[in-house]
């Protein structure tokens, strides 16, 4: 597990030259995972699903609530649920959850835009959109921020060039940049993926281990 993580690492990032002999230590941990059949009804298996426990309906304490997430991945849908709990047992009506639209893919936090942050642009006016909302909610101050911090648009590859003027264009509106800076944000930006290793554009073909090398993910 840990070579292929470190190849996979070194696939994606090869000017890090990380090698084996440069892991110091890994951590790993067991599930106890039985068979449906062999599952006593009362048995909670974490790998299967969340759980929300109401002590107080199973004879303790009255307003403690516990939940359990399998992964992080479906934190934000129990966090949800434990929410909507306590506004209920407290007679106290919330606004409605924000996040819920957030497209639930690899990724904890939702984008700034609903729909719109997690894989790359379907059209160049998007980065607009989500750029203003990125400095407007969210305090991001660079394209880095917008595409690799606030959103993982960033992660499929560098974003064409209308993409980043587009962008760099709506940060430079809401932070007052001149044109110089918005110039040197764009420079500075490429020059990021530039030492990575990663020069691709979005839409060009290349290996992902995800889908065994043959260039599905774009």
């Amino acid at each position: 597990e840990i070579e292929r993580f470190v190849t996979e690492v070194s696939r994606r990032w090869p000017t890090l030259e990380l090698a084996m002999d440069q892991v110091r230590f890994a951590v790993a941990g067991l599930y106890p995972v039985f068979g449906r059949d062999r599952l006593h009804p009362d048995t909670y298996s974490v790998a299967r699903r969340p759980l929300v426990c109401d002590h107080r309906e199973r004879g303790g304490p009255d307003g403690l609530i516990t939940g359990i997430s399998v992964k992080l991945t479906t934190a934000r849908a129990l966090a949800e649920q434990l929410v909507d709990r306590i506004s209920a047992r407290c007679d106290r009506p919330l606004a409605p959850c924000s996040t819920a639209s957030a497209d639930p893919l690899l990724y904890a936090r939702p984008s700034p835009v609903p729909g719109i942050g997690f894989g790359p642009l379907a059209e160049p006016a998007e980065a607009e959109r989500l750029a203003t909302a990125a400095a407007e909610r969210e305090q991001a101050r660079s394209l880095a921020d917008v595409f690799l911090r606030r959103s993982t648009i960033g992660q499929h590859g560098l974003p064409a060039r209308d993409v980043l003027e587009d962008a760099a264009t709506a940060l430079a509106t809401v932070l007052d940049w001149s044109a110089d800076r918005r110039e040197s944000e764009i420079r500075q930006f490429e020059e990021l993926y530039s030492r990575l290793g990663l020069e691709f554009n979005q839409g060009e073909q290349r290996e992902d281990p995800r889908d065994g090398g043959n260039g599905l993910h774009r």
